[in-house]
């Protein structure tokens, strides 16, 4: 990093404010912080800056006291502690001083003995080295949990019968709910140092609607949220936890106009039952779509009226979710335009979160992107995305930014809105799709006939540039970089492909179908085995072994139907019947404005339209 010997000077001081000054001064380099982890920043972020920009000083300051992340370890991948220690690095780089592990039911839980089971579960001795690490850095690790909705995999075993609302949530009221989370609350209060908890309890909207009601009828959802929290807290109290909850479905169930947006600006806070609502918790508002400062104004407002500013939080999210490939256009804006509300508005807590929904297929070093943005949108007045291209080129290896940025335009492809805003993931679409059966085909016919434009040519063109970036890492990033160069080859080919063979078929073309076979088929075959491989490297260096059975089953049906597909070209050339799979009319799977700016649609959705 440095041509010469530099003096390393640490001075920490007190401030209200997280302050940092780095100075330098020949070879003498002062770094003066308020909080510890501001060192680092310090000397991995803004030094590197000072150096590229020759200036002697770099002050920052922001009111923002919290600047967290949530790392999501409920998704199948549970990251090593090895993973973990290597991340905090990053944390420490870009200033985040607090983390929080999102563990649904990863964790151990004495008396519990399903709980986490065959899920890669964290133990006591490795949430406590995790708890190490951090603090060694400056990093305050607090336990994230769910005790009402979000408990799909520790509530499918016949064990949980008795506190099982439905496959989601747990019963209120039931002893044996209770029960267990006390449990969850003591494992924690002894695993973690930290004197705080997250209790969860967001998108429980089924609660009260299930077998509770078959139990006891119909009971006001905004009572029975409140006597199931009030529980809770008082549990989390008795451990010597402070409590903090997600805040969707108590904004929800308080807002008069009974609209189905989540967070709606205009809400009616109903007062009279606001309060009601304890205010000895800290409330997380959550929006990762937003991008609108003014709307998160008002429903920060709208928080304000059953919590106080010093119990309201906000969390903005990296788009990591449910794709393969990141949204970093999407990011971007909405963690931008979140925080500035919450600097006008003088909010002093802030979270950014990494969500791995449908089985994590991409890795929380996607995030890194997200993170760098975020604490600069917390730390700096003015963001200069030149400066965090510096920093993190700086400790990552040149070029780092720009190869994990370019990964964005897997779905932000060609005629799509700037920046991806409606987070279409078409990549991932295409890449599980069943050759035979096309769920998406009538979209990408769509697209051809609208923009003139071909998805595979796109792919063809984008997989050579991805091979062109050099990065200096020559580690994990080397190995990612050859997926991704996997994924756009295996796009290039399969993109149109389902249209190619249903023309095929029905103009009963044998030599199409024969050419399918050479120069589509049987590529993508060694394609898709190429990037198993890859991918099973990459989890295995950042997670442990448990959950990578999920891709894999997804690797290994995309392989088998090609082979299928394969067998089945051959008895049809061979007996000029079969395929009838392609003699039926595509359909859009979903009525849109554009044709291929579409998300959400999980592995399930893609894969088959059957029983799975």
């Amino acid at each position: 990093m440095f041509e010469q010997d530099v003096l390393v000077v640490a001075n920490k001081i007190e401030s209200t404010d997280n302050l940092l000054e780095v100075q330098l001064d020949k070879h003498r380099l002062t770094i003066t912080y308020s909080k510890e982890v501001l060192f680092y920043r310090g000397l991995l972020t803004l030094f590197p800056r000072i150096l590229q920009k020759d200036t002697a000083t770099i002050t920052e300051k922001t009111s923002i006291d919290e600047v967290s992340i949530s790392l999501d370890f409920s998704r199948n991948a549970v990251m090593t502690t090895e993973g973990i220690e290597e991340y905090l690095l990053y944390l420490a780089a870009t200033g985040i001083n607090t983390l929080y592990l999102y563990t649904e039911d990863t964790y151990e839980v004495k008396g519990e003995p399903y709980f986490g089971y065959l899920r890669g579960r964290y133990s006591v001795e490795e949430i406590q080295k995790i708890v190490f690490l951090a603090n060694r850095l400056g990093i305050e690790v607090v336990p994230a949990i769910q005790t009402l909705a979000h408990l799909t995999q520790f509530l499918r075993w016949p064990d949980s019968d008795k506190m099982r609302e439905d496959h989601h949530t747990l019963l209120i009221d039931e002893e044996r709910s209770y029960e267990a989370i006390e449990r969850m609350i003591n494992a924690c209060s002894k695993m973690y140092q930290s004197k705080r908890i997250h209790l969860g309890m967001d998108e429980a909207y089924q609660a009260g609607l299930g077998r509770y009601f078959d139990l006891h009828g119909y009971t006001p959802r905004i009572e029975l949220i409140l006597r199931h929290l009030e529980k809770v807290i008082t549990l989390a109290e008795n451990a010597g936890l402070e409590p903090m909850i997600w805040s969707d479905f108590v904004y929800k169930v308080l807002d008069k106009t009974n609209t189905s947006r989540l967070y709606y600006p205009e809400a009616e806070i109903d007062l009279k039952y606001a309060e009601k609502y304890p205010k000895n918790l800290v409330y997380v508002h959550w929006d990762y779509g937003c991008e609108e400062v003014e709307q998160y104004q008002k429903v920060i407002k709208n928080h304000l009226k059953f919590c106080d500013k010093d119990k309201y939080m906000f969390a903005t999210g990296a788009h990591i979710f449910g794709k393969i490939a990141p949204n970093h256009g999407k990011s971007i804006n909405t963690i931008q335009a979140g925080l500035t509300a919450c600097k006008n508005l003088g909010v002093k807590r802030s979270m950014l979160t990494t969500w791995g929904d449908d089985g994590q297929e991409i890795e929380h070093l996607h995030a890194l992107i997200s993170l760098y943005h975020y604490c600069e949108a917390i730390y700096s007045e003015v963001i200069a995305p030149e400066e965090i291209i510096v920093s993190m080129d700086q400790l990552m290896g040149e070029n780092t930014y720009a190869f994990l940025y370019q990964l964005t335009y897997f779905d932000e492809v060609y005629g799509m809105l700037k920046d991806n805003p409606m987070m279409g993931n078409i990549s991932k679409s295409i890449l599980w799709q069943d050759p035979l059966l096309g769920i998406y085909d009538a979209h990408i016919t769509l697209y051809q006939e609208t923009f003139q434009h071909s998805l595979g040519s796109y792919y063809e063109r984008f997989a050579q540039k991805i091979t062109t970036i050099k990065i200096e890492n020559k580690g994990i990033l080397q190995i990612i970089k050859e997926r991704y160069v996997c994924l756009a080859q295996i796009l290039a080919l399969k993109a149109e492909l389902g249209i190619e063979l249903q023309n095929a078929r029905k103009s009963e073309n044998k030599e199409l179908l024969v050419l399918a076979q050479k120069n589509k088929i049987n590529p993508l075959i060694d394609w898709y085995t190429k990037m198993q491989a890859l991918h099973e490297s990459i989890w295995h260096y950042y997670y442990k072994a448990n959950g990578w059975e999920v891709l894999e089953r997804r690797y290994a049906t995309s392989i088998s139907r090609l082979k299928t597909t394969n067998k089945k070209i051959n008895y049809y050339l061979k007996e000029d019947k079969g395929l009838e799979e392609l003699l039926e009319e595509k359909l859009l799977f979903c009525q849109v404005e554009h044709p291929v700016d579409f998300s959400g649609f999980n592995y399930r959705d893609t894969a088959s339209s059957g029983y799975n």
